[in-house]
């Protein structure tokens, strides 16, 4: 009984060999001993794999809250960011109708390709983090010979040359949002931005951008 781990059966018959002996039997008396004491173990055993059981179950049902809670901040960061994009809108198209110029030719109609959706890492709050600061843009902007500087529109927005449509009107945005006279109180505000909105709008054109690339 002992070998198959039948603690209780093998107490059992211990016991009933003790009685019948009257209690005189030794090895019968080792044998009740032996199956407490295997007994008490088995108990043991099982109730600290129970006790593991639960920690790991408690691990995994951690796990799983800290993965929610991550994945509603990033929704919450991602709404956020979308939100202030939106509430910026207004002030963007009053920009931007500044930055269209009147011509007397009526312009050819041309084919343009929709720009691909720009990426949430290019979002504006996050391209307002690189900037830096409205002084420390004016004075890049306008620094010793800016004249002959800013005639590259690449540098004025500070953005590679091989930056898609998208990233430039973002960046444009960013740097309006940061230097534009009715945000900026810096009394070179003015001209700085004047750097930005040339650049844009030689950058918005295709033939024109791309003849600024070449």
């Amino acid at each position: 009984m002992l070998s198959l781990g039948r603690y209780g059966a093998a107490r059992e018959m211990y016991q009933e060999a003790l009685t019948l002996d009257g209690g005189k039997n030794a090895v019968a008396k080792k044998g009740v001993a032996m199956c407490w004491e295997e007994e008490r173990r088995v108990k043991i055993r099982e109730m600290a794999l129970v006790k593991q059981r639960q920690q790991q179950q408690e691990e995994e049902e951690r796990k799983m809250k800290e993965e929610q809670k991550r994945e509603e901040e990033k929704k919450k960061e991602e709404e956020k960011d979308s939100t202030e994009d939106d509430l910026l809108d207004d002030f963007f198209n009053e920009v931007e109708e500044t930055n269209t110029t009147t011509t007397t030719a009526t312009p050819e109609p041309t084919t343009t390709t929709p720009e691909p959706a720009a990426p949430q890492s290019n979002n504006i709050s996050k391209q307002l983090t690189k900037l830096g600061t409205p002084l420390s843009q004016i004075n890049r902007l306008l620094s010793p010979n800016y004249e002959w500087k800013n005639l590259n529109p690449f540098y004025v927005l500070d953005i590679p040359h091989t930056a898609p449509l998208d990233i430039i009107s973002r960046r444009y945005k960013a740097l309006s949002l940061l230097i534009h006279p009715d945000k900026c109180s810096e009394q070179r505000a003015k001209e700085a931005f004047e750097q930005v909105r040339i650049a844009m709008i030689l950058l918005k054109e295709e033939e024109k951008r791309k003849h600024v690339h070449d």
